[in-house]
């Protein structure tokens, strides 16, 4: 659809919806910002402004059934909705952008079930319209794209459901766009470990804040946060003066080295969980948090993530 929207409208970007019987990935600009491969009933409610850049950014939906070339549940399905709102309105005018809903295909004999499909909102938000906010100021024309592909099968039987989100000017730029396109290597993967390892000592130690200093603009910029609400949004600061939460160590054994955003970002992950291996526990109340870190190079290696 056509979303008449500026961001001097200090809007919020949502995704929210459900997966059942299936696992889950969702990426933004390729790169992961849910995983789900529990298989059980799962919903979810992503704030996702930090991932969306001004031009084209591609939301990705991948669906397996867990194990390769293996068919999916009859009761599998997945739903999701793009949504916005003003960014301190609390209750009203959350506005659909638009809607993605997914079942598998009947077997052979059983055309009467509802097939695979994907649905895009067509309507126009009409500004002059007493009913809904205005979503632009007077005068400017840009529009907010979505474009919803059907759902493609992929050779190994998962399913892939590829959008296109298109902000214009002058919604933010890519930070790590003008980043050194990496390569999956042992150099690679060494220097990052050396990253992770400094990160770590400083959230151990202290001094945090210099390092996290990009992560902290950005999410404060995509939020529109005044610096008493920073902390809260990125969730580990306020843990880590807590004595009853701790940093666990960093595994001893080789991690997995990850790239995304078209190769530009790199991470590691704990080779056991496939998770970031960064985790902060809370033994008394059976909780954990954890910090996942995204590194690019420009000039330097940055934490940009």
């Amino acid at each position: 659809m056509q979303l008449l929207l500026h961001p001097s409208d200090r809007p919020i970007f949502r995704l929210c919806g459900a997966a059942a019987q299936c696992h889950l990935e969702i990426r933004i600009n390729d790169v992961t910002i849910l995983r789900d491969i529990s298989g059980q009933a799962h919903e979810f409610d992503l704030a996702i402004n930090e991932w969306l850049f001004q031009g084209v950014n591609h939301v990705d939906i991948l669906l397996s059934a867990g194990k390769k070339d293996a068919p999916f549940p009859a009761r599998a399905s997945f739903s999701a909705r793009l949504r916005h709102k003003a960014a301190r309105d609390t209750v009203r005018n959350i506005t659909d952008i638009g809607e993605i809903t997914w079942k598998p295909s009947p077997p052979h004999g059983h055309e009467h079930s509802d097939p695979a499909h994907t649905h895009a909102a067509a309507a126009m938000i009409e500004p002059e319209s007493p009913e809904v906010p205005l979503l632009a100021l007077p005068g400017q024309e840009e529009n907010l794209q979505w474009v919803v592909q059907a759902p493609r099968e992929q050779p190994d039987k998962s399913v892939r459901i590829s959008s296109a989100l298109a902000l214009p000017p002058p919604w933010p730029v890519c930070p790590w766009s003008r980043g050194s396109v990496l390569v999956a290597h042992d150099g690679t993967q060494r220097v990052i470990t050396g990253e992770l390892r400094k990160l770590h000592h400083t959230l151990k130690f202290g001094g945090w804040e210099e390092i996290f200093k990009i992560r902290r603009n950005a999410v404060q910029a995509a939020y529109y946060l005044g610096s008493d609400e920073l902390d809260a949004a990125l969730g580990f600061p306020p843990l880590l003066n807590q004595p009853t939460w701790e940093l666990q160590p960093l595994p001893e054994g080789p991690l997995a080295l990850e790239l995304a955003g078209n190769g530009k970002l790199a991470r590691l992950l704990d080779p056991a969980t496939g998770e970031t291996p960064v985790i902060l526990l809370n033994e008394s109340a059976g909780l954990s948090a954890t910090i996942d870190a995204w590194w690019m190079f420009g000039q330097e290696w940055l934490l940009v993530r």
